[in-house]
C-alpha cells in the first residue's frame, strides 16, 4: 500500500486539517478557556471558531474564472 492509499484509508488528511485548525486556534486565542461552566465554554469555543473562520475568509484571495 502506498502513502496516498494509506492516507485515504486512514483518514489522515482530515485529521491533519483538524490538528492544524486546533494549532491555529490555540496559537491565536490561548489554549485555555476562560469560562467555568460547560455551556459558557461551548459559547466561547464557538466564538473563537467563528472569529478564526472570519479571519481566514478575509485572508483568502478573490478567485474568478479567466476566459
Amino acid at each position: 500500500m502506498g502513502k496516498k492509499a494509506w492516507k485515504q484509508e486512514s483518514g489522515y488528511h482530515q485529521r491533519s486539517l483538524a490538528e492544524t485548525a486546533m494549532f491555529r486556534i490555540k496559537g491565536i486565542f490561548s489554549d485555555k478557556l476562560k469560562n467555568r461552566t460547560f455551556s459558557a465554554q461551548q459559547v466561547e469555543a464557538y466564538l473563537r471558531i467563528g472569529a478564526l473562520n472570519k479571519m481566514t475568509g478575509l485572508g483568502m484571495p478573490e478567485s474568478y474564472l479567466v476566459p
